[in-house]
Order: structure tokens, then sequence, then C-alpha cells
């Protein structure tokens, strides 16, 4: 999902998209908004071919029930730990 820019430029109150994917250079074309002080995009520079993110490794269901009890672990009561354990249990095999 593209990230917008939102805010005041000009007097102008406006919510619109970068076009980009990734924070760095969405701030980018944001502070270009700024720069030339409007919303307009018809400059050369900031049309940017939108390109897709980069797909990160999938994460197995059973990895993530394991992050999640460590996390619980380190925070959680004891009983509420329990509680986990037990649902984590009942995942296993399933999947």
């Amino acid at each position: 999902m593209p990230i917008f820019a939102s805010g005041t430029v000009a007097g102008k109150a406006l919510r619109k998209t970068t076009g980009q994917w990734e924070w760095d250079k969405a701030r980018v074309i944001a502070a270009k908004f700024e720069a030339q002080g409007s919303w307009s995009s018809s400059k050369a520079e900031l049309r940017q071919p939108v390109s897709p993110p980069q797909s990160a490794p999938r994460i197995t269901i059973e990895r993530a029930i394991k992050a999640f009890t460590v996390e619980f672990e380190e925070h959680a009561a004891p009983n509420t730990q329990k509680k986990i354990s037990h649902l984590a249990g009942k995942t296993e095999g399933v999947c």
C-alpha cells in the first residue's frame, strides 16, 4: 500500500499519495511538495514509478505462535501463561 502525505501546503489542506512504499522515499516526495509550495506533482522529479514492496520471507504459523508465547512468557502472569500455552498446544498439528 502506498504511503500518503497529508497536511497543509500553501494554505491548502490535502491528503495525497506519494506513490512510494518505503518511508524514506515517501519523506523525500513529501519534502518536495513542501519545497515547491504546492501539492502539484506535475514536475517530472515527483513522478516516480510505483514499485511493489519486496516480498518478505513467509512466517510459518508455528514460528508465529512460538514468538507470541515467548513474548508473553516475559510479561504475562503465570495463569495467563498457562492459558496461552494450552491454546498453543491445541493449534499443534492443525496447520
